[in-house]
């Protein structure tokens, strides 16, 4: 017995000697390893029944084809799947093609046909399938009062705003045309761009399935560009410019008087020193972006003439208007709290169910963390607060407001 493993120990030790040796041995053993390239991202691209970038909505027994764009374009495999989360209310074929069932709302995703990835690489689109389409009644112009009255310059652009009622509106998009488009021309987006000195008539149509769907036209003035002999900064912008806060957004063309009077102020490029402070942007809108005390220099320069303004934010200062949304303010969650209108004027937010008007209104920042105010660094704070009714002493049947610190 003893000899046995003497031999199996010895016939051992040669195996692993010869396994060992052979590793070392310059041996083709049938090529190199490729390197594979995987899915990066995979962006949804928009469909007829977009309501916004991440809703559908679509009658019962309607018929898409879903569709999607794959990076990088080198990657080995670019294959994708479909799937609906709830398939009562819609179905999803592998290849993207979706055909509705029932009212209700689904949650349809894409994602890489072999293996997995991160987020980027995982969108859906929510399918809402309902009995029937709002249509819009009603287009209304927030801004163009401006395009009318002192007009844009030949080559300008100016962002037209519109809405639409009813606010139950499924689709609130719409359809730009320029009637006089040797003036000034409309892109998809409702930016209009002077081409000639002229008025021009622009007509925004509502994109809605409707069979007659609404439309309303508004003029521009296009001005043609005069040049800029000389400009200053004014007292009053170099006062206002000294004591900004966080989050507040200012036009600078206006901060400065030209000479001529009526001379092309776009004719202005501008720049900022420090834009983790204050940045700004080629049309001179500035915005603040930071929360501690901090400075930047913005030049402003038109052919030889260069001009500059200091801007100082101070520390603790907190701009909101709440004109275009509630930026960094959120609703929690959980009490249906929503916002039911913002139209550059006043945001109108609807505080809670319609049985119960509890509704928390915080300030986040990133829209993750709540911010807190450490009274050892910001000794005040002042909120000024317009309410749409009287409210009652001792009743809150008006509504009342908590402060929480």
């Amino acid at each position: 017995m003893r000899t046995n493993y003497r031999t199996l120990l010895y016939s051992t030790a040669f195996c692993l000697i010869a396994g060992f040796s052979s590793c070392s041995d310059e041996t083709d053993l049938g090529g190199s390893l490729q390197e594979i390239q995987t899915i990066s991202s995979i962006t949804l691209n928009q469909t007829a029944y977009n309501a916004d970038v991440q809703n559908l909505y679509m009658l019962p027994n309607q018929e898409i084809q879903l569709s999607c764009t794959v990076l990088p374009e080198e990657a080995n495999d670019k294959s994708v799947k479909w799937t609906s989360q709830n398939e009562t209310v819609a179905v999803v074929s592998a290849d993207g093609y979706l055909v509705t069932k029932n009212v209700g709302t689904t949650v349809v995703r894409v994602t890489p046909g072999i293996g997995f990835g991160p987020s980027a690489t995982t969108p859906s689109f929510t399918i809402n399938v309902v009995d029937h389409f709002n249509y819009i009644e009603e287009i209304t112009l927030k801004n163009t009062d401006i395009l009318v009255t002192e007009g844009i310059s030949e080559s300008a652009s100016y962002q037209v705003e519109v809405d639409a009622l009813p606010a139950t509106a499924t689709f609130k998009r719409y359809k730009w045309e320029s009637l006089n488009p040797e003036i000034a021309a409309v892109d998809d987006s409702g930016v209009v761009t002077g081409v000639k000195a002229g008025t021009a008539t622009i007509k925004v149509t509502a994109d809605d399935f409707s069979a007659s769907p609404v439309s309303t036209t508004f003029t521009v003035k296009i001005n043609p560009v005069i040049q800029i002999e000389n400009f200053e900064f004014t007292d009053e912008a170099k006062e206002y410019l000294g004591q900004l806060g966080y989050g507040e957004v200012y036009d600078l063309k206006k901060s400065v008087a030209l000479t001529p009077s009526n001379a092309t102020v776009e004719l202005i490029s501008w720049s900022s020193d420090n834009a983790s402070v204050a940045s700004v942007d080629e049309d001179g809108v500035l915005t603040v972006h930071s929360m501690l005390s901090g400075s930047a220099t913005i030049t402003a320069s038109t052919g030889e003439l260069t001009k500059t303004v200091s801007v100082n934010v101070a520390e603790g200062r907190i701009w909101y208007s709440f004109e275009n949304g509630i930026g960094d303010w959120s609703l929690e969650s959980g009490n249906n709290s929503s916002v039911v209108k913002s139209d550059g004027e006043k945001t109108t937010i609807k505080m809670g169910a319609s049985d119960k008007y509890r509704g928390d209104f915080v300030w986040v920042r990133n829209g993750v963390s709540q911010t807190k105010i450490t009274p050892s660094v910001y000794r005040y704070l002042a909120m000024k607060i317009n309410v749409a009714s009287p409210l009652s002493a001792g009743s809150n049947a008006n509504g009342c407001i908590k402060l929480e610190l």
